[in-house]
């Protein structure tokens, strides 16, 4: 399982840093959220061969779902002809379909097949399986309703928070997971807190309690930017033993 970063800034992006965004690649190929330049992104960072065959959209926060229709549109003008499946969060479902619907993009001429799936927001959730890859999602603690997600593949596991703040939940969700990507808004110690969102100690926490390996901080601010190690730091102050990570758009992991 390859896991690639395409953004990894929070709603405010930055010169370097588009918003958050994951590729995830396996016997297929899953992109969760889908900010603005998803394509761009994926041709820049992973090629053709990076195009979605399916697509989560964890919550509808404008971030991570305002490139959805620019995507799907470049998609059949390039061409494809596969199938893409979507799976909507509960939460997010009236405004996902009523942003496509707007735009037209499921019922053009020469388009391709698409189709929409909704996630329940129910804990431990099974989102789909494929032939090498399960995916699960469970609840998070955000301003509207979104959702965790955990990728499966054999006896390897990742978990993303999404946008969320100290969440118990997710301790138990993440567990067993070799890896952790989760938001990082904000430090603790002479930083006001971000309602609804982590704190890089909040990230800690939590890949502590779930006994993963290792930690990658996403959706960061300006301030943890500035402040890597301090953030990093933080996580470690949380009592986190394992190794805690910034990772830039375009970097990846392979686990």
């Amino acid at each position: 399982m390859k896991i690639t970063f395409l953004g990894t800034s929070c709603a405010i992006p930055s010169k370097k840093r588009g918003n958050t965004s994951l590729l995830v690649q396996s016997d297929e190929t899953l992109l969760v959220d889908c900010p603005p330049c998803a394509f761009e992104k994926i041709i820049n960072f992973v090629g053709k061969e990076g195009l979605p065959d399916k697509i989560i959209i964890t919550h509808s926060h404008i971030d991570h779902i305002i490139g959805l229709p620019s995507l799907i549109e470049i998609m059949r003008l390039i061409g494809c002809e596969k199938k893409l499946d979507i799976y909507i969060s509960g939460g997010a479902l009236d405004t996902v379909h009523s942003m496509l619907k707007l735009h037209d993009v499921l019922s053009k001429e020469n388009g391709f097949p698409i189709y929409i799936h909704t996630v329940p927001m129910r804990k431990d959730q099974l989102v789909f399986a494929t032939d090498q890859l399960k995916v699960f999602s469970s609840p998070v603690i955000h301003s509207i309703p979104n959702i965790a997600l955990k990728f499966v593949e054999d006896d390897v596991k990742a978990c993303y928070s999404s946008d969320t703040e100290r969440c118990e939940d997710l301790d138990t969700f993440a567990e067993g997971c070799e890896v952790l990507i989760h938001e990082a808004a904000y430090f603790i110690k002479n930083h006001k807190e971000i309602p609804f969102h982590s704190s890089a100690f909040d990230a800690g926490e939590t890949a502590m309690y779930s006994g993963v390996k290792s930690l990658y901080l996403v959706h960061v601010t300006s301030d943890i930017c500035a402040n890597g190690e301090g953030a990093i730091n933080e996580t470690y102050d949380a009592g986190f033993k394992g190794e805690t990570f910034i990772p830039e758009d375009g970097d990846y992991i392979e686990i």
